[in-house]
């Protein structure tokens, strides 16, 4: 994906947007509810752009070349999003954050060079397209979405991640872009589910005890997003 954006801008890009959604977000260093939708977007771009900077970063320091650091970096996204789960600290969950962020990125940018920059264009046309339709489902049938989708969506995906690794150590990947499409299908449902979600708690921010207000709706999108960007790319 880096390949649409030059290393330079996007090193310039990185802190520029740190610096906004922490002026935005933060009030007397503490987070804040106004203007939570904006807030939450800036979160999101931030975390794309600083995801596809590591990649940048990766390349220069020979990260995808080691194999030893693209296990560590799986090893390690796992210790992070436990330690995430259990810190309250709002600073200590953006390092985290950041930090996990970094591995993925490091764990990713391997899969993207066999693609030339027409199909990662053709791509995120696609996955722009699927956003926009997610969320104005998510807008005009809040009512029709409810918890049981994505419980579903996890069994689905479940049995799905089941049959991809029989596919691919039985059939040799045989039907690896009927896969990739029910992926695409299954997180669709997830974007659809935490929009709706997203939209919610901005309406009862306010009233929420809770220290960190953006990261976890942050990563559930970002994740979302990754899953479905890749698996277009694996259908294209």
């Amino acid at each position: 994906m880096d390949q649409l954006i030059s290393p330079n801008t996007l090193k310039i890009l990185s802190p520029l947007l740190i610096g906004t959604t922490y002026i935005s977000a933060f009030k007397n260093h503490k987070q804040t509810c106004d203007r939570y939708m904006l807030n939450y977007f800036l979160y999101l771009i931030t975390t794309i752009v600083l995801y596809l900077t590591f990649g940048e970063l990766s390349d220069e320091y020979g990260f995808n070349d080691n194999k030893m650091a693209l296990i560590l970096s799986f090893i390690g996204s796992i210790g992070i999003i436990f330690a995430f789960t259990v810190t309250k600290n709002v600073w200590v969950r953006h390092l985290l954050f950041i930090a996990l962020i970094f591995l993925i990125s490091i764990g990713s940018k391997k899969f993207y060079e066999k693609y030339d920059k027409e199909e990662i264009t053709s791509v995120i046309k696609k996955l722009l397209l699927i956003l926009v339709v997610c969320a104005g489902i998510a807008v005009k049938f809040p009512d029709l979405i409810k918890p049981g989708l994505v419980n579903a969506g996890m069994i689905s995906l479940i049995i799905i991640i089941i049959l991809s690794l029989v596919d691919h150590f039985v059939f040799k990947g045989k039907y690896n872009k009927i896969i990739s499409t029910i992926i695409v299908f299954i997180f669709t449902m997830f974007i659809i589910y935490d929009t709706n979600r997203v939209i919610g708690y901005s309406k009862k921010c306010k009233s929420d005890k809770n220290g960190d207000k953006y990261l976890n709706h942050v990563i559930d999108m970002f994740l979302n997003i990754i899953n479905v960007f890749n698996n277009l790319l694996n259908i294209e």
